[in-house]
């Protein structure tokens, strides 16, 4: 059984997250905490965490594709996209 404080740290980490999912959002004055909020943000905090390792072993395969500058007809940047 959580304490006190754990109990405390979870509802405050839980309004955090509704706050956040709340942000640019303005059709509503509130935004109540969901499970499916937390688990969305576990798993991009797993993504993010774990990219380097998936562009490694080539799971994400990193293309470069050339931006060409209409006026001069040359290569300006690149941009990447993943797959």
């Amino acid at each position: 059984m959580l304490g006190y404080v754990e109990l405390m740290d979870q509802c405050m980490d839980r309004a955090r997250i509704a706050a956040n999912n709340a942000v640019g959002n303005y059709q509503n004055y509130y935004c109540c905490y969901e499970q499916k909020m937390e688990a969305d943000l576990t798993l991009a905090n797993y993504l993010l965490s774990h990219i380097d390792e998936a562009v490694a072993k080539v799971w994400i395969k990193v293309y470069y594709q050339p931006i060409v500058d209409t006026f001069s007809s040359k290569i300006s940047t690149y941009e990447a996209l993943a797959r």
